[in-house]
């Protein structure tokens, strides 16, 4: 070797573990959690501050409907509006479900209490409306789902109060029971005419505790407002997360604004995810950057839009088209129309096949398929091996909901333990064509390419809006490629420094926030993308592999190292408590009471409470025809008031009977479970409303099941027409959840939560009536 290679390899060393330096800082950047700051904070530290203190009142404690501390944060709203002098209605009302999301076999009611205020404006044009729900689950208290969306639209309204001299009107509205099947959101947009007013919806959520608060929902026709809404503000968001929101079964109240043919825009942060409905979400642990996120949405947009003399809603087909839409770089929001995205589409794919042709591609067909079917088969293994060690990991957990949330409190640990076997495979992959001379990393880098141009036909000719996330990294990395074609050493790795920035620009948040959405149970998902994104970086990974020969080994060893003290870590303590499922069962069917458990797999406190041999019953007790197992320990306690059920009328002719239920709570439970033994049904009604759906006559299963929740005081009133010569039963299950006479078990720990989803720390009376004739 002479001496100018000695300086060039040196030169190689010294400069690789630069950009490799680089890299990494970056992509752990990009993979951080999402305390980011916002892009711009707009507004002054007074008005976090203001909104900060809302959220302590608003997330208290939990506020489920139909609780006292439901009220009081109904309250609290109406008076802050009415300080600020805008002039707040409560919309109270029975509402029955009938939206798409409905569970078959089954009937979703609830007594709503929708808080409507409005900000007149000095024109007639149409309306705008910000929108969050002040309900939140009873397991936790709400900081993120939602108070942080409706302080963000109260300071909104604040600050359009205090400059009062806006065209449209504004609407603030405040719904109820979003977080039982949307029910609020239901009656305001079916039965209140004011909604027939309002051209624009801005909505706010939040699942998790932090994260940048993101667009990831839009009306259809979208390039106009999104157009406007970037000049109103700093957007964070991808089309990408829109198309995939879509196809999902979620819903938030925006999706009853587009039923009803309003135009609308949705925030949310998602980082934190373990806090999602659990004990964690609370003021505390909400991050500040997220809800300076939704307060500068909300103020922006609310006051943009509000002061907007022409429509946001373009009526021609070019400028109502879906638009696409992401953050090349923070900071920067780009949308561009559907011509524009098949235009940069093309664009990629001629681009890409002329550097292919001047990658002699088309002269050496062999090694580009060999190259296509080595990345594809590559991804594919890097998918497997992630579902493999993550199946492991999981299993090497306690037992039972333990583990599940153990694995959620160190997602961010599991997700740097994957990226390193992931970089790790990938630059072992490029050390093999120096061991087998039959595979060429230039074969590799042909044959990714021809991946990722088939991924782009596909989403051009599927979901064209989604398209970008091939396209710009195709344009890119070919255009770079063909204009810094050069062997000099430098050039080289600039081409290559830049090949990863842009990767990890364009490619990496999108698949950290698809993580955080469904990386703890299919990691596969967003691993398999980083690792179809960095073999699009093939020479890149190659010069990292010649320069640091051993480095995949010792990637992948620290990888597996980090995943086995995971396993072994136990990370339960007051930030991340460990899930609790005990409540109080009264029977009044069997005269009996119990503490009672849904799990079968005691551990921690609850095995405390439950001792070492709880009784196993069938929990068919409870819920009707099911055949799994719940735990009990008899006990001696002074017994709730259960339901008081009065026949109101009950008359029959002509095989028709109909019958007039009414049920009231003494103990005002929140949650009521109704199970209608199988009969004929012609009719049923609620409070007046019609039940839709009726149980066919060969239904087979048993039960038909109502929930109803924030059961109001004077009780609710049932009308069934049912057939008269059938036998008519009925199960009612009560569960208590925040009554100050209700029965508790012990105090519960620190480092312990209610589980979510769950009874826990609630009471539930149990009693079963036989209505037929005898």
């Amino acid at each position: 070797m002479d001496n100018s290679d000695t300086k060039e390899t040196k030169l190689n060393n010294r400069t690789t573990n630069g950009f490799l330096l680089l890299f990494i800082l970056i992509t752990a950047g990009l993979y951080s959690s999402g305390d980011t700051l916002p892009y711009r904070t707009s507004h002054s530290s007074e008005t976090l501050a203001v909104a900060q203190a809302d959220l302590r009142i608003i997330a208290a404690e939990p506020h489920m409907s139909g609780s006292a501390a439901h009220k009081k944060v109904r309250d609290y709203i109406v008076s802050e509006l009415e300080t600020i002098g805008i002039n707040a209605q409560i919309e109270k009302g029975h509402v029955v479900s009938n939206y798409k999301n409905e569970t078959a076999n089954s009937v979703t009611a609830a007594y709503v209490e929708n808080i409507i205020a409005k900000l007149e404006g000095t024109s007639d044009l149409p309306a705008i409306a910000l929108m969050a729900h002040y309900d939140s689950r009873d397991s936790n208290n709400g900081a993120g789902d939602d108070a942080a969306g409706v302080v963000a639209i109260l300071a909104a309204a604040r600050e359009l109060a205090r400059n009062n001299n806006h065209l449209r009107d504004v609407y603030f509205i405040f719904t109820d029971l979003e977080e039982y099947g949307l029910l609020g959101s239901q009656q305001f947009y079916r039965d209140n005419p004011i909604h027939q007013k309002i051209e624009l919806v801005i909505n706010f959520e939040g699942r998790g505790t932090s994260g940048p608060s993101t667009l990831f929902e839009t009306s259809e026709g979208n390039y106009s407002l999104l157009k406007h809404s970037s000049m109103a503000t700093k957007i964070k968001g991808s089309s990408i997360l829109y198309s995939v929101y879509k196809n999902m079964n979620n819903d938030t109240d925006l999706s009853l604004a587009k039923e009803a043919g309003i135009q609308g825009l949705n925030f949310a942060f998602a980082d934190g995810f373990f806090d999602y409905h659990a004990g964690g979400d609370t003021a505390e642990n909400l991050s500040s950057s997220s809800l300076m996120d939704q307060l500068n949405y909300a103020i922006d947009l609310s006051y943009y839009f509000a002061n907007l003399e022409k429509s946001p809603i373009a009526d021609d087909q070019t400028q109502s088209s879906n638009a696409t839409f992401f953050n090349p770089i923070p900071g920067s929001f780009i949308v561009y129309g559907k011509n524009t995205t098949y235009l940069i589409g093309i664009l990629a794919i001629l681009t890409s096949l002329f550097w292919l042709y001047k990658q002699n591609a088309v002269t050496n067909v062999k090694s580009t398929i060999k190259g296509f079917f080595i990345s594809l088969f590559t991804v594919f293994i890097i998918g497997l091996i992630i579902t493999v060690l993550n199946n492991l990991l999981f299993k090497s957990f306690d037992v039972g909901t333990a583990r599940f949330w153990r694995i959620l409190y160190q997602y961010h640990y599991i997700l740097i333990a994957y990226v390193l076997i992931v970089f790790g495979l990938l630059l072992g992959l490029m050390v093999v064509p120096s061991r087998k001379p039959k595979i060429k990393t230039k074969s590799i880098s042909t044959g990714i390419v021809i991946v990722w141009i088939l991924c782009l036909i596909l989403s051009l000719t599927t979901v064209p809006y989604a398209s970008y996330l091939f396209a710009w990294p195709l344009l890119l990395l070919s255009t770079m490629r063909l204009i810094l074609n050069s062997k000099n050493i430098k050039v080289k790795l600039l081409l290559s420094s830049l090949e990863l920035m842009v990767i990890s620009l364009l490619v990496f948040p999108l698949g950290y926030l698809m993580y955080v959405l469904v990386g703890y149970a299919m990691p596969s998902i967003p691993i398999a993308l980083l690792a179809l994104s960095l073999l699009l970086a093939a020479p890149s990974l190659e010069m990292i592999s010649k320069s640091f020969s051993q480095l995949f080994i010792w990637l992948i060893i620290i990888g597996i190292i980090l995943l086995t003290v995971i396993s072994q870590r136990t990370v339960f303590n007051e930030r991340h408590a460990q899930p609790s499922s005990i409540y109080y069962l009264q029977d009044e069917n069997n005269d009996q009471q119990y503490w009672s458990s849904n799990l079968t797999d005691l551990y921690g406190w609850d095995k405390e409470v439950m001792g070492e041999n709880p009784k196993s019953i069938k929990s068919d007790i409870i819920w009707p025809n099911s055949n799994d197992q719940h735990l009990v320990k008899p006990i001696t306690k002074t017994k709730l008031d259960k339901a008081q059920i009065t026949v109101l009328e009950d008359t029959s002719e002509d095989l028709i009977r109909k019958l007039k239920i009414q049920i009231k709570s003494p103990m005002h439970a929140e949650y009521l479970n109704l199970f209608f033994k199988p009969t004929i049904w012609h009719q049923a009604s609620l409070e007046g409303i019609e039940v839709p759906d009726l149980p066919p006559e060969e239904e087979s299963q048993e039960w038909w099941r109502w929930r109803y929740y924030a059961i109001p005081p004077e009780g609710i009133t049932l009308d069934l027409v049912i057939a008269a010569n059938q036998p008519f039963e009925m199960r009612v299950i009560e569960v208590i959840y925040s009554n100050k006479n209700k029965l508790k078990p012990p105090q519960l720990p620190k480092d312990h939560m209610p589980l979510p989803y769950g009874w826990s720390h609630s009471n539930v009376i149990i009693q079963d009536l036989d209505f037929s004739y005898q």
